[in-house]
């Protein structure tokens, strides 16, 4: 065997077996980066049989040849990078007698370098995977098998599909609307007029149970109390006034009418006026609507002031506050105004999708239900015209009966009267379930739509706190460095505390508006599963009003069909 210092000539037939310096330390630095026409050659080379390219490799090396090849072979390029596969080297046989070499290069003496990136192979045979090395010394190769086994680039994207699911479903669980664990149930049974004249005022009757199990502090199953609509109004206000700010979502109540209430006044009895009964009826669904909104969350329902009111069997304090005429409601409807004119004047640059998803979704709920909420209180009104139009033809009908002398024809003229007498009864049923049903539940939504604008509008609010703070925190530092650079050492402690103050309002600003932002994110859940469960509620009341109405009709119809045939007969 020939010693490495006289090496033979080598030929060209595979040089990217045979082009390796044997004398390079392999403790070397690595080598620099082979010129592209050696690269080219050895890709070419790559692409032949195993069989032909060990057909021309040299004579047998010795131990250190080899591993001084196995180290140029496994050594990456001066840029860290490899750029086409190695030839596996334990596949080259000895020419004396075919056994495989790679049994002595299994056990190198010296112990390889280490290197901060490996080359590791993918599935695809022709692309490599580059990343960190994970074992302080490289582990010697076994077989094709192992490597692919514990390189497998499977493993290390196993990790981060891991933490991507964990992290979604982290947000589901936060997503999931939440409801109340224990559920009252709120009605408001009857109303009644009390006092004379302007001093008379209506009370309602507010019914309340606690079911089977019981709700900690409610201590009796059912509480039954009187409520004025100003209480309302009060609970309402106290509600918005300690939870608004946090991001909840605080039903609004129904709006005043003084010209309604003036009539309930003034009027001698609610059966006697019908325009009067049906404001009363109206006020007292949505109040109704209005309580039951609060019992359902999980977090109003338990609130000190909502369970005196519905508890405290006694008149509360009068709220002065919500009189439409009172200082209070005049302040009021300054402060509106001027939230108006902030919300066209300060514009918030959103920088989460969420939420800008989320507020044009609002935006086009309230235009679609607007629009549809037109529609009804069209078809409601069309329900009633067609009602007093078929009252008024049972009217002229009934007269024509009593004056026609045949007898079978007046007969034919009376019975067609009732028929339709029933008929416009029929209609104004349904004309009055269109309303009280449709119509104050979409009218209901336009109001609690604009109390989750005003939801938003409070984290818009806390925004700008935020940024009114961090613009304060930069004039504290710009004061603090200006001190430090002239030398006024006697109120650098003071600024150096106003600085640390202001970075301290910062922080909590900032907490305060992330706490709102992942509250809203739950009311919305909240809000939509809830509208979801009403809109379905409240279809399928309708469609089954409008079918038994239909069905009604007919039987009307079908009972008048004996006296039209007799009257041909």
């Amino acid at each position: 065997m020939m010693s490495t210092e006289e090496k033979p000539p080598v030929t060209t037939s595979n040089p990217s077996i045979l082009d390796d310096d044997d004398d390079e330390d392999i403790f070397g630095p690595p080598k620099t980066k082979k010129s592209d026409a050696t690269a080219a050659s050895a890709t070419a080379s790559a692409s032949m049989p195993i069989a032909t390219a060990t057909s021309d490799a040299s004579p047998i090396k010795s131990n250190d040849d080899l591993f001084a090849d196995a180290h140029d072979e496994i050594d990456l390029d001066g840029d860290g990078l490899q750029d086409e596969p190695p030839i596996t080297p334990q596949l080259r046989l000895n020419e004396s007698d075919g056994s495989p070499l790679h049994e002595h290069r299994l056990t190198p003496s010296p112990p390889l370098p280490v290197k901060s990136e490996s080359t590791v192979p993918t599935l695809d045979p022709l692309i490599t995977e580059t990343r960190p090395s994970i074992s302080p010394k490289p582990a010697a190769p076994s077989s094709p098998a192992s490597i692919s086994t514990t390189s497998s680039p499977h493993a290390a994207a196993s990790a981060p599909i891991a933490s991507a699911r964990a992290s979604s479903k982290k947000q589901e669980e936060d997503d999931t609307p939440e409801f109340p664990e224990h559920v009252l149930e709120v009605a408001i049974s009857e109303y009644e007029k009390r006092g004379d004249g302007m001093n008379a005022y209506m009370v309602y009757k507010v019914v309340t149970k606690t079911g089977p199990n019981g709700i900690p502090g409610y201590a009796k199953k059912l509480y039954e109390v009187w409520r004025r609509f100003s209480d309302f109004l009060g609970l309402h206000e106290k509600l918005s006034g300690k939870h608004l700010h946090n991001g909840l979502i605080v039903p609004p109540p129904p709006e005043k009418s003084v010209i309604g209430m003036t009539k309930a006044k003034m009027g001698k009895g609610t059966e006697e006026d019908h325009g009067t009964s049906e404001f009363l009826e109206r006020r007292r669904c949505s109040l109704e609507r209005f309580v039951r909104r609060i019992a359902l969350h999980p977090v109003l329902m338990m609130d000190c002031d909502f369970r005196d009111f519905v508890t405290f069997d006694a008149e509360l304090p009068k709220a002065s506050s919500t009189a439409a005429l009172s200082s209070a409601g005049v302040i009021r409807m300054f402060r509106s105004v001027g939230d108006v004119f902030t919300k066209i004047a300060y514009h918030m640059d959103e920088n989460d999708r969420w939420f800008e998803e989320k507020q044009n979704e609002v935006d086009d709920l309230d235009d679609s239900l607007k629009k549809l909420q037109a529609s009804v209180e069209s078809l409601v009104m069309f329900r009633r015209e067609l009602a007093g139009g078929t009252e008024s033809f049972c009217k002229s009908m009934s007269m024509l009966a009593s004056c026609e002398e045949n007898t079978a024809l007046a007969r034919a003229f009376s019975q067609l009267a009732e028929t339709q007498e029933k008929v416009g009864l029929l209609q104004h049923d349904q004309a009055e379930k269109d309303f009280f049903i449709f119509s104050e539940m979409l009218r209901d939504y336009l109001c609690l739509i604009a109390a989750v604008k005003e939801v938003f509008y409070e984290r818009v609010k806390a925004w700008q706190n935020w940024q009114t703070a961090q613009q304060n925190l930069t004039k504290k530092r710009e004061l603090k460095t200006r001190m430090e650079l002239s030398g006024k050492t006697d109120k650098l402690p003071q600024a150096k505390q106003e600085v640390t103050d202001a970075e301290k309002k910062v922080e909590e600003l900032e907490e305060e508006f992330g706490k709102i932002s992942k509250q809203i994110r739950k009311e919305m859940n909240r809000f939509n599963a809830q509208r979801v469960k009403d809109f379905k509620a409240t279809l399928l009341q309708y469609l089954e009003s409008l079918a038994l109405s239909q069905q009604q009709l007919v039987k009307y119809w079908e009972a008048f069909v004996p006296e039209a045939r007799a009257i041909i007969t």
